[in-house]
């Protein structure tokens, strides 16, 4: 993709252009950043932008915490029950400004990333990007995520946001594996599923 923005984005205005894609949901800080992280894999530009190293949450990037934290000291987002964070009025304002800086191209890509994340609770997505791009150091977090990365999986898989494959590999089983776990907790998975994976099993 080329020529994704009108004009060259600073950081702030990155960071509100992903709040606003979020459509003023209530999301984690977490959120924002594994939004522009995954935005930067499709977006080149935002890699100048933005350094994400290696931490105990995954990719993180420094930067884009002290952008949220002066945004939240500016009024421009509010914190809501201590860990959630929303555009404020005067916030919304400079978001949608931001947000003319992108083309539509741009603004697909950051509204396909925010819907899709908006499915998943902070587990989730950390143990998500934890399987699917890494970059955790070893932590604490990572062992509890591990620890109950099955029904995390499940959780996941049930709510539509990734494939039954998917949820298996996060799950860190086999297919079959999964299904069995999914039957053992009570979920019945489409029977067309279930005789695939024996008619699998004869081959």
């Amino acid at each position: 993709m080329e020529n994704l923005l009108i004009s060259q984005p600073d950081p702030f205005s990155v960071v509100l252009a992903v709040m606003y894609a979020f459509r003023n949901k209530k999301i984690s800080k977490i959120h924002v950043q594994k939004a522009i992280y995954l935005a930067s894999k499709r977006l080149k530009i935002l890699e100048e932008i933005f350094e994400f190293t290696p931490y105990r949450r995954g990719y993180w990037s420094e930067e884009v915490q002290d952008i949220i934290e002066q945004l939240i000291d500016n009024g421009d987002l509010e914190t809501v029950n201590n860990s959630l964070i929303m555009l404020s009025e005067q916030g919304m304002i400079k978001a949608e400004k931001a947000w003319s800086l992108f083309n539509s191209e741009a603004k697909e890509v950051f509204t396909d990333i925010a819907e899709y994340l908006s499915q998943l609770d902070v587990d989730e997505l950390l143990l998500y990007m934890y399987v699917v791009h890494g970059g955790f150091e070893k932590s604490d977090v990572m062992n509890r995520l591990l620890s109950k990365r099955k029904q995390l999986a499940l959780n996941m898989y049930l709510k539509g946001a990734i494939s039954l494959e998917m949820a298996a590999k996060i799950a860190g089983l086999s297919l079959k594996d999964f299904v069995d776990y999914a039957k053992k907790m009570g979920v019945k998975l489409f029977q067309a599923v279930e005789e695939d994976l024996e008619m699998a099993e004869k081959l």
